[in-house]
């Protein structure tokens, strides 16, 4: 894989160390205490910029909910969360996935991956792992999606004969190329089983471009890249899967009565969509609206 290693060298491991990254940032950012000052001073700077930018993070913490919970209705009882980030605690305001699954449906297998050795360290201490959770946390690089869909700690975890849930949140921002991004998403689907969920969060600059490009250029001060894409490249990724409940939206607009549901789309900084692998339908309902086409 070419999953992100620790490296040896005396120098590069210092600045591996002792440098800011973006998962350590939003952890900071949703109140999360694994941050370190270099990634709490990086988030204050990104504050100066937009002070909505802890409000963003918050709101894609609790579209995880709505995932969850749409993917659940939908029979779904296997999920693959792809670039998960920090464990959040069973105490958080919106906890990890694993811990929202079991309060309605017991069981369930997850599967955590990461790239930063880092984060899967952390998620190797932190996540219950025990009965009646299911949780296996995995090292890999999602732009090696082929190989990474078939390592045996994901082909022992996941039964191809049901449905799975891809979560990609706040995840494909930090990979800068397009042909990249767009060929991992092409695998995914293919893999994912028939009646399958894929649900991404992606952050744009569709409303405010002036200041999510001045977020970026904090972002690229510390040597952290991000890439904002626009509402036609993220339906993209969602190929011909068909959309449920609001399309393609800001992701507050995704909650009708929760924490979030009056902010403004600037304030969520990204689009949210959670769409339906059915080829069935694709193939024979006229009237089938693809994910690819973007609906806000």
């Amino acid at each position: 894989m070419s999953g992100y290693r620790i490296p040896t060298d005396g120098e590069e491991l210092r600045t591996y160390l002792f440098s800011p990254r973006a998962g350590f940032i939003y952890d900071f950012l949703v109140d999360g205490s694994a941050s370190y000052s270099f990634d709490q001073d990086v988030a204050v700077e990104l504050y100066r910029v937009a002070n909505w930018v802890r409000t963003a993070a918050l709101i894609n913490r609790e579209f995880g909910r709505q995932s969850v919970n749409t993917s659940l209705a939908l029979g779904v009882r296997q999920f693959l969360d792809l670039g998960c980030g920090l464990p959040a605690g069973p105490q958080a305001a919106v906890p990890d996935l694993h811990e929202m699954i079991a309060k309605t449906q017991q069981g369930c297998p997850v599967v955590y991956v990461d790239h930063d050795p880092h984060v899967y360290g952390y998620a190797r201490c932190d996540l219950d792992v025990r009965p009646p959770h299911r949780v296996t946390p995995v090292h890999a690089d999602l732009l090696d999606m082929q190989e990474l869909l078939h390592m045996p700690e994901v082909t022992r975890a996941l039964d191809l004969t049901q449905p799975v849930a891809a979560i990609l949140h706040d995840c494909l921002p930090w990979n800068e190329d397009d042909d990249e991004v767009a060929q991992a998403l092409a695998v995914l689907r293919a893999w994912l089983p028939e009646g399958s969920t894929l649900s991404i969060t992606h952050l744009t600059g569709h409303w405010d471009p002036a200041t999510v490009s001045a977020l970026v250029a904090v972002y690229g001060k510390h040597g952290i890249r991000a890439r904002p894409r626009t509402r036609e490249q993220i339906a993209a990724l969602f190929g011909n899967f068909i959309h449920r409940e609001l399309g393609l939206a800001a992701t507050a607009q995704w909650s009708d009565d929760g924490p979030f549901c009056r902010h403004p789309p600037i304030h969520s900084a990204a689009f949210a969509g959670l769409a339906v692998k059915d080829t069935a339908r694709n193939l024979h309902d006229d009237e089938a609206e693809p994910a690819g086409k973007a609906t806000r």
